[in-house]
């Protein structure tokens, strides 16, 4: 992780997104698919989505709605159906609310989705529901994808575990300006497996690259009732303190449009003030990595638990030369901005 690697340029994967095309308009070239629920097959897909070019005119109260029950899904030696209520858009469905119930229709768990069907102004959620699976149990993922939004900020993910024989939040709700990972898939429809040590990844994005942080997933904490059932994981570097994070699809300008000969401050550790004034020029050759910084969780309003990444320094390799850059360099040694 600590190791240095050569930037190339890649773009960022998206949350994986289970659904389904219903019968699109030819006529609207710009439209999204909406994903249909089978009612019985637990194979169908688990996301409900509406499309935001949806044709709302018209709609001057609340709009139909009907029930989607999607499972059943095993969490311990317990049986659970989430039932889905979306409201139909003319073509189009949005989520509304969200249940999980037993095998008696008791329900254990609620979530309401705000709706917006007022022409011009459409808001709706995106939801996926599945089955987690780590070292100490089986838990309930959702996943909440907020329309509109700017790109990598409206998704959120929430986890259902048993706590004193209920279906509990391990946690509010957890997001930040980024995306989580893809997990590996289970043996069963609809199940994701954490990565080893009960790891789940989210690549934040940083404006000029991306970051891997993990979350770690505690199901026996949290039914312990401990503070910490979801906490950060990352290597440490033992000097300074900071967090070590590998990064990854960075925002590469060309070196036609880098300013000749500039130079910048060229530190010797990820924190002090021992540095030396280096030469980058248009031929350099740059390597990028790790990055040394902060991640913390922190209460928001939009996604519940903000994941919070500050850079402190990006280790660079100019023509043979390592050192520490701080932000102010990253234009000199070739970065961009994006996001």
């Amino acid at each position: 992780m600590g190791s240095a690697m050569r930037a190339t340029v890649a773009t960022l994967g998206l949350v994986f997104l289970l659904q389904t095309s219903c019968r699109p308009d030819p006529k609207a070239a710009t439209s999204r698919t909406a994903t249909e629920i089978d009612t019985v097959s637990p194979r169908a897909p688990v996301a409900v989505r509406a499309d935001s070019s949806a044709n709302t005119q018209g709609l001057r109260s609340a709009p139909p709605s009907e029930e989607r029950v999607l499972g059943p899904f095993t969490l311990g030696d317990r049986e659970v159906r989430c039932v889905v209520t979306v409201a139909r858009l003319q073509r189009d469905t949005a989520v509304t609310s969200l249940r999980v119930v037993d095998r008696d229709g008791v329900v254990l768990y609620r979530r309401n989705y705000h709706l917006d069907s007022r022409e011009g102004n459409l808001e709706w959620h995106e939801v996926q529901v599945s089955k987690l699976k780590t070292s100490e149990g089986t838990a309930l993922m959702l996943d909440d994808e907020a329309y509109p939004s700017a790109p990598m900020t409206g998704s959120a993910r929430e986890i259902l575990a048993w706590k004193a024989d209920q279906l509990r939040p391990l946690s509010p709700r957890v997001g930040g300006y980024g995306d989580f990972a893809p997990l590996p898939t289970g043996d069963t429809p609809h199940t994701f497996r954490l990565l080893a040590g009960d790891r789940m990844p989210f690549r934040a994005w940083v404006m000029y690259f991306a970051v891997d942080v993990s979350l770690e997933i505690r199901l026996s904490a949290f039914g312990a009732a401990d503070d910490e059932p979801l906490r950060l994981v990352s290597q440490v570097d033992p000097q300074s303190g900071l967090l070590i994070l590998s990064v990854l699809d960075l925002v590469l300008t060309r070196p036609l449009d880098r300013e000749d000969a500039r130079e910048v401050t060229l530190y010797q550790s990820p924190v002090g003030s021992g540095a030396q004034r280096v030469r980058v020029r248009k031929t350099s050759e740059i390597e990028y990595g790790p990055a040394y910084g902060r991640v913390r969780l922190v209460p928001d309003p939009q996604f519940g638990l903000l994941i919070e990444v500050k850079i402190a320094r990006l280790r660079v390799t100019i023509d043979g030369t390592s050192g520490f850059v701080e932000e102010s360099d990253f234009s000199a040694v070739g970065l961009g901005v994006a996001g």
